[in-house]
């Protein structure tokens, strides 16, 4: 245009192109960062679909909105959940081991109830225990949930065993 020494808008009528396609200019990604993440849970948490992504990226101290975060997991990163293999469970988050009781009301288990707030809660991997309500309330309240590993799933169903006897003999 400055070669002819014609106006831009002269120039834009005469190919018969906007003038708004010539000055567009391509705005830097601002979700470099968010997709980093969204990847990084994606691999860690396989069986993480978007609902439970977004819960971890708030935690990561992000602030979206969840149509965002469905957004970029479906359309931009082409993410989804491969189908379910069947009769096999997943951990809802990475539990820690099993911690040395140093005093009372530390280490909670499910099957009883104590008053306070434990640093620990252990679970086996029930579906009522991998869901996401436990999870952010556990989260909340900043308790991690241990696991017990399948290869002491006999010495847990011995333990309950007893305390279940233990209970009825009182």
């Amino acid at each position: 245009m400055n070669e002819f020494k014609v106006s831009e808008r002269k120039a834009c009528r005469a190919i018969s192109v906007e003038r708004s396609s010539i000055r567009y200019r391509k705005r830097p990604d601002k979700n470099i960062e968010l997709k980093k993440r969204m990847i990084h849970w994606s691999e860690k948490r396989p069986r993480y679909g978007h609902p439970r992504i977004h819960e971890m990226i708030l935690r990561d101290g992000f602030k979206l909105n969840h149509k965002r975060t469905e957004r970029l997991y479906f359309k931009e990163l082409k993410l989804a959940l491969k189908g379910k293999k069947k009769k096999r469970r997943y951990r809802s988050e990475a539990r820690v081991p099993i911690p040395f009781l140093e005093a009372p009301n530390k280490v909670w288990s499910m099957d009883f109830g104590f008053e306070g707030t434990p640093d620990f809660i252990t679970v086996d991997n029930g579906p009522e225990f991998i869901c996401m309500a436990l999870d952010k309330w556990a989260f909340s309240k900043r308790i991690k949930l241990t696991s017990v590993a399948l290869e002491n799933q006999l010495i847990t169903l011995t333990l309950n065993l007893l305390m279940e006897n233990f209970e009825v003999s009182f």
